[in-house]
């Protein structure tokens, strides 16, 4: 059973310690192409999809998720492959070891230079107080801000406790930046369809919406602070607008690594 959790990780692979207790499972955490995998073996026990996937879910640990593994293309499967040859190196190890617990604890998330972590997710704020930015501009600059393993782009969120998380660490960032409410964000309408910038759709009805967005003239979002367009206290709340021509320029964008 492999499993993987979404935080970019070092490449290296992480101290081993091994436990010469009596278990069942056999579970390895290595680090790969950036990601983080874990392998639980049960030699001589079959186990169906769903019950591997309930195994993994329960390796989450902190603000680390686990789940059954997922390679996005086949440069991540080869970065993979890479990898488990050297893993393999310890099989012979592991059968002397047939009943030992071989675990690697999962590595802390540190985010790359200029990036500041908000729930398990790692963000840049870039800020050009005065200059009108377009979202394709903005775009462009996040990508400049990719280091050694991590890629970087315009921030996504997948859901509404994602965008909440972030909006109680944008307290506190926000008083070290120029007052601005709107930043840019990887969300845009393609195909006349509001999506994240890898294509998954976000409905009309999705709560991250403010109310009264998306509007059909729209074509890309960004972050609202309602507190200070509106003048009615949100607590910080942040929300998703879209463009509607006088907000096709924005002096802030905001970025994420991954």
């Amino acid at each position: 059973m492999l499993l993987s959790t979404p935080l970019p990780a070092s490449r290296h692979l992480p101290h081993m310690d091994v436990a010469h207790d009596t278990v069942t499972d056999t579970a390895t955490t290595l680090t790969s192409g950036g990601l983080c995998f874990n392998v639980i073996d049960r030699p001589g026990e079959d186990m169906t999809w769903e019950e591997c996937r309930g195994l993994c879910e329960k390796e989450a640990e902190g603000v680390w998720k686990a789940d059954l593994a997922v390679f996005d293309n086949a440069e991540e499967l080869e970065e993979f492959s890479i990898t488990w040859l050297e893993i393999c190196e310890y099989n012979e190890y592991f059968s002397e070891y047939a009943n030992t617990s071989i675990c690697f604890p999962p590595q802390p998330l540190i985010a790359p230079l200029n990036f500041f972590e908000s729930g398990g997710l790692c963000f840049s704020v870039i800020d050009k107080p005065g200059v009108n930015m377009t979202w394709e501009e903005c775009r462009g600059l996040c990508e400049k801000e990719a280091e050694g393993v991590w890629k970087a782009d315009l921030a996504v969120f997948d859901n509404a406790e994602e965008l909440e998380a972030f909006s109680i660490t944008w307290l506190e960032i926000s008083n070290t930046l120029p007052e601005h409410p709107y930043m840019w964000i990887g969300v845009h309408k393609m195909d006349g369809q509001w999506v994240t910038l890898d294509g998954t759709h976000i409905t009309h009805q999705n709560l991250m919406w403010h109310v009264g967005h998306p509007h059909d003239m729209g074509i890309n979002a960004f972050l609202e602070d309602i507190t200070k367009t509106t003048g009615e206290n949100s607590y910080g709340r942040l929300y998703m607008s879209c463009s509607m021509g006088v907000h096709e320029h924005h002096s802030r964008c905001l970025c994420e690594a991954n």
